[in-house]
């Protein structure tokens, strides 16, 4: 959780949805780092970025298995590791450890037990600037947040912070398979529901015949 008290502001920061990028963007449009969310009042701001659940979870695999994709398969192809990963560690009653990364993104940020005021972005579809709608931006400052953002992102590559930067990825369609399908279903339910993301019938589920891997 990150608070800015100057602006009636909380980031809730949800694991695999870009973290480390946000605090650094907002170091940059504010001047100075978050605080500890110790509130003086209420804030009246509640912003969170959420992430497609298929895609989502392919971050939660590399997060879990970087080191020893890196260390051993690092030239080979991933998604049958990720779909065995995913099945170890999803089926039956779902998740049921203590790694916050691996939690549904409603259960990170108590999307139900409290229902504060939020305003929600989609990663995939984010224009950085308009997280900041709050701020009285001029154009050219809305052209500085987003070329910044690119730049951070590129950064975050460049120094193997994201798996992407440093291993063989495709897009989330090519890791998935019928059964990883239903049990992303299954376990993150709530965030299919809360943020609007379409949820894909498990039996018309079919993985693209050519990998980009």
């Amino acid at each position: 959780m990150m608070y800015y008290p100057e602006y009636d502001f909380v980031f809730l920061d949800i694991m695999k949805n870009g973290s480390n990028l946000f605090a650094q963007l907002f170091k940059h449009v504010f001047g100075k780092e978050f605080e500890e969310p110790y509130f003086v009042r209420e804030p009246q701001i509640y912003m969170a970025v959420v992430r497609n659940p298929y895609d989502r979870l392919i971050s939660q695999f590399y997060h879990i298995n970087r080191q020893v994709l890196n260390r051993n398969l690092k030239f080979t192809i991933h998604y049958p590791f990720f779909r065995k990963w995913v099945k170890e560690v999803y089926s039956d009653e779902g998740y049921t450890g203590t790694d916050g990364h691996l939690f549904s993104q409603t259960h990170i940020i108590q999307y139900y037990e409290y229902p504060l005021p939020y305003k929600i972005f989609k990663l995939e579809e984010l224009i950085p600037h308009q997280m900041f709608y709050f701020l009285d931006l001029t154009d050219e400052q809305k052209a500085d947040i987003d070329t910044k953002f690119s730049e951070l992102r590129l950064d975050l590559a460049a120094n193997g912070h994201h798996a992407f930067g440093t291993m063989k990825q495709g897009v989330w369609e090519v890791f998935h398979d019928e059964e990883t399908i239903e049990l992303c279903n299954n376990y993150f339910a709530k965030d299919f529901e809360a943020f609007g993301y379409d949820m894909i019938t498990p039996s018309k589920w079919e993985a693209p015949k050519k990998s980009i891997l």
